[in-house]
């Protein structure tokens, strides 16, 4: 009977290890940054986003180290677009912009309202995880920055930088030397991480309730 209880104590130490093993990726595999924003080299504005204005840059797949950030959207919250932009000196402004990523033909969309755009800082637009849901990270993605109702003098703007390690931006049709400086973060779902470890864990206590009854068991009826 001692035979048995020393494999039920080895065969739970295993499950132990296995369990600590599972629950590593869970809390520490999914990185928020996924594309850092690229260095800011000389930057210049793209000029005013008016009505029509277009900007487009393709975000290179080298770009995503997929090997190393694995896509879960059961544990993936969002994806966040970074973008640095400019309101000339806190100018008051209006209009809105839309942003857009997109590869063949998926696209997921969302709108900048420019008088909520500060001065020469980073933008956030926050797309929904679901519109990825058949993005794939093997591929190109293309970021479209397009002025929707937007007149001149009263306009946001984007900076370009000679930092094309991001990719090479694109300004109505003619392309440049230069890229966008933008980051994109897929941010992590906190409560479905929490839940998968929290199940994980009661599951490892369940096991360690049973062993030990059977140890007990074991001792009474030796």
């Amino acid at each position: 009977m001692i035979g048995k209880q020393k494999k039920l104590v080895l065969g739970l130490t295993v499950f132990s290890a296995l369990l600590f093993l599972a629950i590593d990726p869970i809390t520490n595999n999914f990185p928020s940054v996924m594309i850092d924003a690229a260095k800011q080299i000389n930057v210049r504005p793209v000029g005013e986003i008016v009505k029509g204005f277009k900007i487009q840059q393709v975000i290179p797949v080298e770009c995503f180290d997929v090997e190393r950030n694995t896509f879960s959207h059961n544990l993936i919250k969002d994806v966040d677009l970074e973008i640095l932009l400019a309101n000339y000196s806190n100018r008051k402004n209006r209009g809105t912009i839309q942003v857009s990523i997109e590869q063949g033909k998926l696209k997921t969309i969302q709108n900048i309202d420019m008088s909520k755009v500060e001065d020469n800082s980073f933008h956030r637009v926050c797309f929904p995880v679901e519109e990825f849901a058949e993005f794939s990270l093997k591929n190109d993605l293309v970021l479209k920055i397009t002025g929707l109702n937007g007149k001149s003098g009263s306009s946001v703007t984007a900076w370009l930088t000679e930092d094309i390690s991001k990719g090479v931006a694109g300004i109505n049709g003619v392309k440049t030397d230069k890229s966008l400086v933008y980051g994109l973060l897929f941010k992590e779902n906190a409560k479905s991480i929490s839940y998968s470890a929290l199940a994980l864990f009661l599951t490892y206590m369940s096991l360690l309730l049973l062993l030990i009854g059977i140890l007990r068991t074991s001792r009474f009826i030796n």
